[in-house]
């Protein structure tokens, strides 16, 4: 759709996309990969900025990207190479979906990420009990202790007994 833009980032262990709707339609495909820092940058540069938009520029010949909002522009070379065919790490089946309130989930995971100190030390567990479904998160490492919470949520699809281990990080 030449009136998104598909934002994708990885660090290695987890992958993350966003799509913005752009306010103009964009004239060719493109997929340029820019580095984290100038990111960043942009970033604080938008944080910074009374302006609603950032605009964006390709530089083909240069191989660079410009930002600009209001008086502060930043410009970045882009990496060379291709973006891993990020569509393909994208789960295509659950075995369950559920709503959770947003903020109870990431108290929950700050929380237990005081205990799990190592990869894959967070457990998530779905529990139905007599009507009522659960989400239990837990985390132990034997030097410093455990920790475990019950949430409530919304079962959208449901496959009992589902057990999930992954880095909060």
């Amino acid at each position: 759709n030449s009136n998104k833009l598909n934002v994708v980032a990885t660090d290695r262990f987890r992958l993350s996309k966003y799509n913005i709707d752009l306010t103009d339609e964009a004239k060719d495909k493109i997929s340029p990969v820019i580095p984290y820092q100038a990111l960043e940058n942009v970033l604080r540069l938008c944080e910074e900025s009374e302006d609603e938009f950032v605009e964006a520029y390709m530089v083909a010949k240069n191989n660079q990207v410009l930002f600009k909002t209001g008086r502060v522009e930043v410009s970045s070379s882009l990496l060379d190479g291709e973006f891993p065919n990020y569509q393909a790490f994208m789960p295509q089946k659950t075995i369950c979906t559920f709503k959770i309130n947003v903020q109870e989930f990431m108290d929950a995971v700050k929380l237990s990420n005081v205990f799990a100190k190592q990869e894959d030390a967070l457990k998530i567990t779905f529990q139905k009990t007599l009507g009522s479904d659960h989400l239990i998160l837990s985390s132990r490492v034997s030097e410093v202790g455990e920790y475990e919470t019950e949430l409530m949520v919304d079962v959208v699809t449901e496959e009992e007994g589902v057990e999930q281990n992954f880095s909060p990080r």
